[in-house]
């Protein structure tokens, strides 16, 4: 197998939004996208406190197993947003060289994630919208939707989200951000 020269690299991780590319990404819509790996799927002490360390929350409900027990819970629960830990709420698909931003999710919970919960997701490809740009003169807003259960197939919150799609190449040639400077130790 031949090696890939630079410009090869380049082109392919600098891709264009072409018609072609958006008729075959539509033909997707609805598609459970695989997800490569969970993350933190079993909820531990230790998992639930070195997340709540990390992101700064003090609230008793995710640390003292005493105080949790005289709340209507009942027992040590998760944050919501723990869920983060478990997966990001999203899958890379399509329209290959086209850089992805992560832009908001809108969430909906259910049920709290318990100590000794067991977590899974499922992720699906729900729509895209095309959009005029002043950073990339075109962007692509893409949709999805994600879900998690616990181990009894519950379903403990759902998220949808959305990213935003730009050309690299027409990112920086159109210099939106060029002026901005830089600051300097």
């Amino acid at each position: 197998m031949a090696e890939k020269s630079k410009d090869d690299i380049a082109q392919m991780s600098e891709g264009i939004i072409s018609s072609e590319a958006l008729e075959e990404w539509e033909s997707r819509i609805g598609l459970k996208l695989r997800i490569g790996n969970l993350f933190n799927q079993t909820v531990s002490y230790e998992a639930i406190r070195n997340y709540v360390n990390g992101i700064g929350d003090f609230n008793p409900l995710y640390r003292d197993e005493k105080y949790a027990r005289g709340t209507r819970y009942g027992a040590l629960i998760a944050p919501p947003n723990w869920l983060y830990s478990v997966f990001p709420t999203w899958v890379l698909q399509g329209l290959p060289g086209i850089h992805a931003f992560h832009s908001g999710n809108d969430w909906r919970f259910y049920r709290p994630v318990y100590l000794n919960d067991r977590i899974t997701a499922e992720c699906h490809f729900t729509g895209f919208d095309v959009k005029p740009s002043k950073f990339a003169r075109k962007t692509v807003f893409e949709y999805q939707r994600a879900d998690f259960y616990n181990q009894r197939k519950e379903l403990v919150a759902t998220t949808d989200l959305w990213l935003v799609r730009a050309e690299r190449k027409t990112a920086r040639e159109t210099g939106k951000y060029s002026t901005i400077r830089l600051p300097h130790p």
